[in-house]
């Protein structure tokens, strides 16, 4: 990989595009709001198996938020997706990803795998280690 100079300053104007619009909230409440329906599948969100239709309304639904605050900051940065993309491999962050599961399938159910990991392990962590609940002195 040939590291473009600006690939950083990008990726961090970018981050700070999405934080000023609120936007990786929105992405991370949209995903969170996905849990309920995703968790009995998260362990078969595998390339080779045949996604339930929902999965791809899911993944439509999440490029729509993201589209217009990606089109807004394309168009101040002068610059095209397939510009902007290899500029962003070298920058890794929250928002990095979202705008890669936004033109991709498989980057999409591999964040919200992730995501899904990351909520049970939130889960058995709070579960199996009472002694962190430190309970209020009465």
């Amino acid at each position: 990989h040939l590291h473009h100079p600006d690939s950083e300053s990008v990726g961090s104007r970018l981050e700070a595009f999405f934080l000023k619009r609120e936007l990786t909230t929105q992405l991370t409440d949209f995903i969170e709001s996905l849990v309920p329906d995703l968790q009995p599948a998260a362990a078969t969100l595998s390339e080779e198996e045949e996604h339930p239709v929902q999965y791809h309304l899911y993944w439509q639904r999440f490029g729509e938020l993201l589209e217009p605050v990606l089109e807004e900051f394309l168009q101040q940065e002068k610059v095209s997706v397939t510009e902007l993309v290899p500029l962003l491999h070298n920058h890794g962050s929250a928002c990095v990803d979202y705008v890669l599961a936004a033109l991709d399938y498989q980057h999409f159910l591999y964040l919200v795998t992730g995501f899904l990991e990351y909520m049970e392990r939130q889960l058995q962590t709070s579960e199996c280690c009472p002694e962190q609940y430190d309970p209020p002195n009465l």
